[in-house]
């Protein structure tokens, strides 16, 4: 940690010295990713406490960026976008080997999925940036937005955004995905999403497809099936009206008459917004909506295009969406797997079966729970069984061998049951629900329209 001294600008040197020393304690600490003493997290919450402290020059730091330093728990992640400017390319940086960069990043970029607004999380993710400064979204941004896709296995991939004064990801590093999906209502041709079509996006995504028809019988006043645009946007200003940030208070990002009335209301109610929406085509675009999101991540981690991803990816795919503070444990279970099942090879048919049994989660949480209590014992031939009971069809081998070796949590050959169910729950009930929660409990989206009293 001698370089840091280089690094040291301005009138806080002083207040940076108890901040440093722990650093220079914690750099052993730094390589494997694990996170800092308590000791350490209490020197840096007395400089928060400073009214002096100024974390921006943090920024003047070298071999400190912001992403360590919040994942270190150092800095609280809602300064982190106030923090320092990191310079991948920097030699002091690269010294890190490229699994700790990556491993650093994935959870600085985690926690700011998970605790920040959509403006936040959009500013971050979005990499395009045209002539008048605006910022869009490619597909692959918005993917980044919404799952915690760690770097793909054999990648050079080290983060998937950045904040304004960090260097954009080196385009060769993030290849870019197409998306014939969002082409049917790019009305411009240029393949971007935009702040107001990322708000309507992620609107959509919050609601469960199973409640579609509820909502167009209790807001379809002709009783025709169909929907006028105006009611469409009472359902979704409503829904985003009582979002815990629905007005922009950092960022700066404005929606526009002109860019709200791009691609996607364009092609459900068509160029004048007069034509009626029907059931089925709506029910149809969510359908395809969250199979868009699966088919994304899996080229994310198929990025060879091989026709499949490792196992040791698919893993991580599965776990990656656990709380902030559980996420070291599992990776760590992540890295301990079996050589034979990190280097399985999962289909992208096989990535979408699973995707499918997490929307079937209470009848799998019924299956594997009742049978545990009554048995005292659930092997990998017992959730074999349970998974082809809940969804009617076998599951290939592969996936279900590599969750069993994630939740045989004693070795014993017995299924911590609940434990998968929490993590299932958690990437099924995603990020989203925390976005437009009010309070702690994040209400349904029929509470969220008042239509439904919670319980």
């Amino acid at each position: 940690m001698q370089n840091l001294g280089r690094a040291l600008r301005g009138q806080h040197v002083s207040q940076l010295q108890t901040l440093l020393s722990a650093g220079s304690r914690s750099s052993s600490r730094l390589a494997s990713g694990s996170c800092c003493s308590t000791s350490y997290s209490s020197s840096a919450a007395s400089l928060q406490a400073s009214q002096q402290y100024d974390y921006r020059h943090l920024s003047k730091l070298w071999l400190w960026p912001a992403a360590v330093a919040a994942t270190m728990g150092c800095i609280d992640t809602a300064k982190a976008d106030e923090v320092a400017t990191i310079h991948p390319e920097e030699k002091s940086w690269q010294l890190l080997p490229l699994s700790t960069r990556q491993r650093t990043f994935f959870k600085y970029e985690k926690r700011i999925r998970d605790l920040s607004g959509p403006d936040k999380i959009f500013e971050y993710f979005a990499t395009e940036t045209k002539e008048d400064g605006s910022r869009f979204m490619r597909p692959e941004n918005l993917l980044s937005s919404l799952v915690a896709v760690y770097p793909p296995e054999g990648s050079s991939v080290e983060r998937a955004g950045y904040l304004p004064g960090e260097r954009a990801p080196t385009s060769d590093k993030s290849p870019k995905m197409d998306s014939k999906f969002f082409q049917m209502f790019d009305v411009d041709g240029d393949g971007l999403i935009s702040y107001s079509e990322y708000l309507l996006l992620i609107t959509f995504l919050s609601i469960p497809v199973e409640d579609v028809r509820m909502i167009f019988e209790m807001f379809d006043s002709n009783n025709d099936g169909t929907m006028d645009i105006t009611e469409f946007e009472e359902i979704t200003e409503n829904l985003r009206r009582q979002g815990k940030q629905t007005v922009p208070t950092r960022t700066g990002f404005k929606e526009t008459a002109e860019d709200s009335n791009r691609g996607l209301f364009k092609h459900f109610f068509g160029e004048d917004g007069k034509k009626r929406m029907q059931l089925a085509h709506f029910d149809e675009f969510l359908r395809g909506l969250h199979d868009e999101i699966v088919r994304l991540e899996f080229t994310h981690y198929d990025f060879k295009n091989q026709g499949y991803m490792s196992g040791k990816d698919f893993a991580r795919s599965v776990i990656c969406s656990v709380h902030t503070n559980q996420i070291e444990e599992y990776l760590a279970k992540v890295d301990a797997m079996p050589p034979q099942l990190a280097t399985a090879k999962v289909s992208y048919d096989d990535f979408k079966e699973f995707a499918s049994l997490r929307k079937e989660l209470h009848k799998l949480q019924v299956a594997l729970e009742f049978y545990q209590k009554t048995t005292g014992k659930f092997a990998l031939d017992d959730l074999k069984r349970a998974v082809q009971r809940v969804m009617k069809r076998d599951m290939s081998d592969a996936p279900l061998h590599i969750v069993f070796s994630l939740f045989d949590a004693n070795r014993d050959g017995n299924l911590a049951s609940g434990e998968l169910v929490a993590v299932l729950r958690t990437r099924q009930h995603n990020h989203l629900e925390d976005m437009f929660a009010l309070e702690s409990k994040a209400p349904t989206f029929m509470e969220r329209l008042g239509l439904v009293m919670p319980a």
